[in-house]
């Protein structure tokens, strides 16, 4: 299931994302866009920019944003997870940032409802095994639920608070 790329994702924009730490793991809250303009300067100057324009060809251009929520290594710094809650195309990274590769998973939100509730769900109740099938399972054995709950709440404030914008 998903789709495999084999290129990683464009990094979190630093300026842009509130991290919120729940021990072996640090959530990231950003405000997104994806165009082409970001698309080509994220990737022009790296190995994987044909696969990349690849990509985009067949794709079409993308021109998207909302809300993202990153799953990071406390420790490492590396990115497991993504879950894009986009206005147009909401989906999700299991990101291998040990392999290279990541695959992706749309969102229908027919069935999921809100991408961002839907995301908050799926962490709170699937965080382990969701770490274990991007290269994670380090992490996800030393999870602590009530820590995670606690950086999940505050997630939700943070979204429910900003609308639109996440401080930086």
């Amino acid at each position: 299931m998903g789709t495999t790329h084999h290129i990683q994702p464009i990094a979190p924009v630093e300026e842009n994302t509130v991290r919120v730490p729940a021990g072996p793991v640090t959530f990231g809250l950003e405000m997104r866009e994806l165009n082409p303009a970001i698309i080509q300067g994220f990737y022009a100057d790296r190995p994987d920019a044909g696969a990349v324009r690849d990509l985009v060809d067949e794709g079409g251009e993308p021109d998207d944003g909302g809300a993202s929520v990153h799953v990071f290594g406390t420790d490492d710094g590396l990115e497991y997870l993504r879950f894009d809650c986009f206005d147009k195309g909401p989906h999700y990274h299991y990101v291998h940032p040990h392999e290279p590769f990541q695959v992706v998973h749309e969102m229908d939100p027919v069935a999921f409802g809100d991408p961002f509730a839907w995301t908050v769900e799926r962490l709170r109740g699937r965080l382990p095994e969701m770490l274990a099938e991007s290269g994670g399972r380090h992490l996800g054995e030393a999870v602590d639920a009530a820590a995670v709950g606690r950086a999940l709440d505050r997630l939700v404030e943070l979204r429910a608070g900003l609308g639109q914008e996440v401080p930086a």
